[in-house]
């Protein structure tokens, strides 16, 4: 770039004349450098308005100016002065001398001639001059969607979406979204792309898929430059065709949308989110709609496709279903072939594919021949989640053997009974659940619920104060309580005057601040721990009592434990939002020595009104099972406030035990808590790496895909 100006440069004449200039807080030499030179734009203004157009002209040069010969009439008494009209300002950002608008503008395509009366296209006239490429596409078109063709048949003849012209070159989408559920926009690259280049988009409605509707007029693209166009959809997933004409140097080209509903707004995205390993988010589509198009297709000698019916469970007779869930039961019969009903327990002939109220089958699993190594299978699938108001990915969640009849799981049953359990390969639903508020109401007194089984309780204390408080709840709540432990830095020093709002007739005691709970566990009579911090609000046993509950109802359960939420000022109001609902493996890495990261999801948004098994419960408010603490085996190390609680239940899954948690109830936290993320609190060396396979298929997998 030039660095030496014009000698006839004008800073004061360049300044005025460009808005942009001052907006750019440049000054005006620096800011012709780098962009008035690039622009085209003159140095200065022409000889004889360089002085008019100057800021310097002095008031004595405007009063030698000669007025006007016409006369000028008075304007009435009272009248207002009439505005003074401004010339209007050049643009702020002009365009080079001699620039042809359509070399870098788009503009709507030449009218393309329907080949039936009632405004349809036949396939077959689609890029009629792309040869035997173009063909191609059009039999994937026709397998996809049953179509009769010479060529169907044939297996000689590849299955593809002949992506190659939109991935490469000018013609490249570079992004493209479902905007609204009633366009299909498109993002093309900005290289040089020839003349007269038309882009169109066709689509069928479910009932008629030969006949083709042009999605809008189309777009002529510009010869070069970006282009951002939105095409009107026919239908919300029906496959889409995109038609390449009158290129320069090559012939028409034609593209197959398969499955256009896994783009960005579309009611599959969350499913293409959940499964992307490209860096480029249309590099993945493209490969993935290729693999689901050949899969969807099958040849010969391939399998049956695995899911042979579809029925809902949970849907209450009558109920409001999602939106564009009709038109989702239109798109399963014209492409898959299957009926979708409502069922009461979910029993259907053949390999039935059971999903829960407001969920959608996956493509992937509708697509499949391999949704198990076992093809005699029960089968149980992560399933994902998704807002329903523009189907923004959220989750993606897994749960374990135990919990496949739970009503928020998807599975595939009708081969063999449930005990033949079998994990699927690929997410089998999305559910469109609304994610609630993140922040909630501190909610109105209410009479305290009474627990009635006899515990044995370890309070984790901080303060005085607060240990005070929570022993005062428990002799409210917790009248059977049998022994109270008291666990603190410094012992019970400090905290005498606390210990006299303890129960009648229980003599609180002091433990060994490194004690491990297995230690405690063998030191106690009753049948339960119950582990509290004295952050803890105990004001309703409640929760203390579902608790209990589903310790109880599972034999091999070792711990249970709820969603827990933490107090946050906001605005001078107290209100509540999501710490703890038990420990969940975030990742895994061998970059620097073999990983395992666990960390605390917000669970309340990812698994509402369930229970679930989770890797570990925190310490703060956990009901643990005496019997499964006391027959570990001692592990060496040093007591961690951050790591006791991973270490314990990842002992306890290895022992055979397991760890629950549930939303069905909360309890609450007094101050604010941060929620631990992606750390590794467990150490290396402490498990070793095969057995996380055995841990990972043990407990919940949440997975956040925003």
């Amino acid at each position: 770039m030039p660095k030496t100006l014009p000698p006839e440069f004008d800073p004061e004449w360049y300044s005025a004349s460009y808005s942009d200039v001052s907006l750019s807080g440049l000054d005006p030499r620096e800011h012709y450098r780098r962009f008035g030179r690039v622009l085209g734009r003159p140095p200065c203004g022409p000889p004889e308005t360089k002085r008019q157009a100057s800021p310097s002209s002095s008031k004595a040069d405007k009063k030698l100016q000669p007025s006007s010969s016409a006369p000028v009439e008075a304007a009435p008494v009272g009248a207002l002065p009439s505005p003074k009209l401004k010339k209007s300002a050049p643009p702020i950002i002009d365009r080079p001398q001699g620039l042809e608008r359509s070399t870098v503008i788009a503009a709507v395509a030449a009218p393309k001639k329907a080949s039936s009366n009632d405004g349809t296209f036949d396939l077959d006239d689609l890029a009629a001059a792309g040869g035997e490429p173009t063909q191609q596409v059009r039999d994937s078109y026709r397998r996809l969607l049953n179509l009769p063709g010479d060529r169907v048949g044939r297996t000689d003849q590849p299955t593809t979406c002949g992506s190659w012209a939109f991935r490469t070159g000018g013609t490249r989408i570079e992004n493209a979204s479902m905007v609204d559920g009633a366009r299909l926009r498109l993002m093309l690259a900005g290289a040089e792309r020839g003349n007269g280049v038309s882009l169109r988009a066709y689509q069928a409605q479910p009932s008629s898929p030969a006949n083709l509707l042009m999605m809008g007029q189309g777009v002529q693209l510009p010869s070069e430059g970006p282009v951002l166009h939105d095409f009107e959809l026919v239908h919300p997933l029906m496959p889409v065709l995109l038609e390449l004409e009158g290129v320069e140097g090559f012939n028409s080209a034609l593209a197959l949308l398969p499955f256009p509903s896994l783009l960005p707004g579309g009611l599959h995205n969350a499913e293409l989110k959940a499964l992307q390993v490209e860096p480029s988010p249309m590099d993945d589509f493209w490969e993935r709609s290729e693999v689901l198009l050949r899969e969807t297709v099958g040849g010969k000698g391939w399998p049956e496709r695995w899911v042979s019916c579809i029925a809902t469970v949970g849907q209450e007779q009558g109920s409001k279903e999602e939106p564009g869930l009709a038109e989702v039961r239109e798109w399963l019969l014209a492409v898959f072939g299957l009926d979708w009903h409502q069922s009461d327990d979910g029993a259907s002939g053949g390999r039935g594919l059971i999903l829960p109220r407001n969920s959608i089958p996956t493509i992937g699993a509708l697509a499949s021949r391999h949704l198990s190594e076992n093809e005699n299978a029960y089968l149980q699938g992560p399933y994902l989640v998704a807002e329903p108001a523009d189907n923004r990915p959220k989750w993606s969640i897994t749960l374990v053997a135990d919990q496949a009849g739970d009503a928020a799981a998807p599975r595939v049953s009708g081969v063999l009974p449930e005990t033949a359990l079998r994990p699927a390969r690929t997410p089998l639903a999305i559910t469109l659940r609304p994610v609630p508020n993140s922040s909630h109401a501190a909610p109105p007194e209410q009479a305290a619920v009474v627990v009635e089984d006899a515990l044995a309780i370890l309070v984790d204390a901080t303060t005085a104060a607060a240990t005070a408080r929570l022993l005062a709840a428990i002799k409210d709540v917790v009248p059977n309580v049998t022994e109270i432990l008291i666990r603190a830095p410094d012992g019970l020093e400090g905290l005498q005057p606390a210990l006299a709002a303890a129960p009648q007739g229980v003599q609180p005691r002091s433990v060994s601040y490194n004690a491990s709970l297995r230690e405690i566990a063998k030191d106690i009579r009753a049948d339960t721990l119950l582990t509290l911090s004295d952050r803890v609000v105990l004001r309703d046993g409640a929760a203390l009592c579902a608790v209990l509950e589903m310790l109880k109802r599972r034999d091999t359960a070792a711990s249970a434990s709820c969603a827990l939420l933490a107090e946050k000022i906001v605005k001078k109001d107290v209100v509540l939002q999501p710490a703890s609902g038990g420990l969940f493996p975030t990742g895994v890495s061998l970059v620097r020595g073999p990983s395992l990261t666990f960390g605390e999801p917000d669970v309340l948004q990812a698994l509402p009104d369930l229970e679930y098994q989770v890797a570990a419960n925190t310490l703060l408010f956990t009901a643990w099972r005496r019997a499964a603490l006391a027959d570990l085996q001692n592990v060496p190390g040093t007591r961690s406030s951050i790591s006791e609680d991973v270490r314990l239940g990842l002992e306890l899954l290895r022992s055979g035990y397991t760890n629950w948690c549930t939303t069905r109830v909360t309890a609450r936290l007094s101050g604010p808590y941060a929620p631990r993320d992606e750390i590794d609190p467990v150490g290396p060396g402490f498990m070793a790496v095969p057995r996380w396979e055995d841990v990972l298929g043990k407990v919940t997998l949440v997975r956040e895909l925003f």
